[in-house]
């Protein structure tokens, strides 16, 4: 293996007035001390005992770096300018713990938030892959001798065809630290156990391009704590500490931590795929931060947690299953997504509000009311109870009913104020289905508009061929409206 090389740091831009470097002299002047002492003096003390003891079983325990997960794995950081998020973490006023999901943006939250208002750092995730990350990162933190050190067992060897896991000269010096080390023996035989699928999830899946790409890097370089030595021995600290622990698990349910005081909740982009609903204990009174991605910058939101009564969360879920009736079963995530993209529209921009994510609470039964009022219409068949307006999904499943059963729906007195939307979807609708919505007082007059809209559409034409009365029903109304039909 040939000699690793120190990294020039040169090439990281650090603005000092985003740091805290010790009291000024009156001159201007910083007066240098150990920061490590510091930290301990200020904050990191708190929790008298190490997460990791508190917490053994969550945290050392079996885990399956192969285990099949229905989305992609995310071990590398990919929301640009993470300092972004400092501007939240000083919103903190009760100091706790910071709980966050994901890999490296973890360690970014640790070292960028004010060691006063910080006792440690809960990685949350469902991803097994994310704690192997993190549990690795958390023991070369541990074994480095100082920032040098950790920078060199913990650069990329994905490209060193000397390096290979188990068995490579970098592991084996990792294995021998390790050994040596005086880490406390039941973490010590935890990261031994574990060491070469650790190390197969942290070195082998993709190179550490916020680190070392000219491309990427410099969105991450005021993250760089492998080249900043106040942002590594801040993490350091804490890891030594034991006070830097990864559980799996959903982020919703930290019920767990109940005898500890959680100050921060970083949800990542989760509120993008699930409604947020955090159950912690005790005092729960969380600084919720999420993101809206972007790879070069990252938009950071936070907004204070306040807990939802019972009878709110009921309301809540009582809709939701309505939404989800509105699906085949099969497609009941639709019902989901749906139901996020609506409540983050109305929640992000309220006017002289502030935003909130797509989570339970007072003002999101608010909207999903507004949701259950005017997209819902309840058509209450046995294997159906609604039909979600200004949804193909949705619509399309008037085709799996049978001719009894779109009777209902046509003698349905609501009908009058969904059947707009749903003839709107004829494309999506199959003709004998459709014809019938055609022939009510309502639809005749929507119909011919639909008509008068689409009438030099090549596709609504084909469709209209479709049927025989349906056929009739167009050249009628082209007919009236003085159209050429021209079928």
């Amino acid at each position: 293996m040939k000699k690793e090389k120190n990294m020039n740091t040169s090439n990281y831009l650090h603005n000092p007035s985003n740091y805290y470097s010790g009291p000024s002299n009156g001159n201007g002047l910083q007066l240098g001390f150990s920061l490590s002492a510091s930290i301990l003096a200020s904050g990191i003390d708190f929790v008298p005992q190490s997460l990791e003891n508190t917490f053994e079983d969550l945290t050392m325990t079996s885990v399956n770096i192969h285990q099949k997960i229905n989305f992609t794995d995310y071990l590398h950081p990919n929301e640009g300018t993470p300092e972004g998020i400092k501007k939240h973490l000083a919103l903190v006023e009760d100091p706790g713990l910071i709980v966050s999901t994901g890999t490296e943006r973890s360690f970014f939250d640790l070292a960028l938030c004010a060691p006063q208002k910080c006792h440690g750092l809960v990685v949350r995730d469902i991803n097994p892959r994310v704690k192997a990350y993190v549990d690795f990162n958390t023991m070369l933190l541990r074994l480095a001798e100082d920032r040098v050190e950790y920078e060199q067992l913990s650069s990329d060897i994905c490209s060193d065809p000397e390096e290979t896991i188990p068995g490579g000269l970098r592991i084996e010096t990792i294995r021998k630290k390790l050994e040596e080390s005086d880490i406390p023996e039941p973490v010590k035989s935890y990261y031994l156990k574990h060491l070469d699928d650790f190390a197969t999830i942290y070195f082998l899946r993709g190179k550490k391009e916020w680190r070392t790409s000219r491309f990427i890097a410099p969105f991450f370089q005021n993250v760089q704590y492998q080249k900043d030595d106040r942002l590594f021995e801040q993490l350091q600290t804490y890891a030594k500490a034991g006070k830097i622990i990864a559980t799996m698990g959903d982020i919703n349910d930290l019920r767990f931590l109940a005898d500890h005081r959680v100050a921060v909740i970083d949800v990542s982009n989760i509120p993008d795929y699930i409604l947020l609903n955090p159950q912690g204990g005790g005092f729960f009174f969380p600084l919720i931060i999420w993101t809206r991605c972007n790879s070069r910058k990252a938009t950071y939101l936070s907004v204070k947690y306040t807990p939802v009564l019972e009878k709110t969360i009921k309301k809540i879920d009582a809709i939701i299953e309505k939404v989800k009736e509105a699906f085949r079963p099969k497609e009941y995530g639709e019902a989901l997504t749906i139901i996020i993209d609506i409540l983050s529209k109305h929640l992000a921009h309220r006017r002289n509000k502030q935003a909130k994510p797509p989570m339970y609470s007072k003002s999101a039964l608010k909207v999903l009311k507004m949701i259950e009022r005017n997209y819902l219409f309840e058509i209450n068949l046995p294997q159906q109870k609604c039909l979600f307006l200004d949804n193909e999904l949705s619509i399309e499943t008037l085709n799996d009913f049978e001719e009894e059963e779109i009777e209902k729906i046509i003698n349905n007195p609501e009908l009058k104020r969904f059947i707009q939307p749903i003839m709107d979807m004829w494309m999506v609708i199959e003709p004998k289905k459709y014809l019938p919505f055609c022939q009510t007082p309502e639809g005749k007059g929507i119909f011919l508009s639909i008509v008068k809209k689409n009438h030099n559409n090549q596709n609504f034409k084909s469709y209209m061929q479709k049927s025989p009365e349906l056929q009739s029903a167009f050249l009628e109304a082209c007919q009236g409206l003085q159209l050429d039909p021209a079928l």
